[in-house]
């Protein structure tokens, strides 16, 4: 996580909740920090469409400042081109 490379404490957070990336935003505000990528642990990942839809929703509020990136498993993609894990949009699985 960034903030443990920068010397401070490390946190955690779920995405899929609500004004998740309050938390991350506060945390930037503080440490100065302009961008900030997320990578989810495996078990915060969205696990039905309602989660997804609010991971959608918490980071295009804050949309060129706090990404996220995940690593896609081998088990998620059933054939090329098309892949079932749920925090894509339905048109890319």
């Amino acid at each position: 996580m960034i903030a443990a490379s920068l010397g401070t404490r490390p946190f955690h957070f779920q995405d899929c909740q609500k004004g998740a990336l309050d938390k991350v935003a506060k945390w930037m505000k503080t440490n100065h920090v302009q961008r900030c990528i997320n990578h989810p642990l495996q078990q915060s990942r969205a696990k039905n469409e309602e989660e997804r839809r609010q991971i959608l929703e918490n980071y295009a509020h804050y949309e060129g400042r706090i990404d996220r990136f995940c690593i896609v498993f081998p088990e998620e993609v059933n054939r090329p081109g098309k892949c079932r894990a749920p925090f894509l949009a339905p048109e890319t699985r």
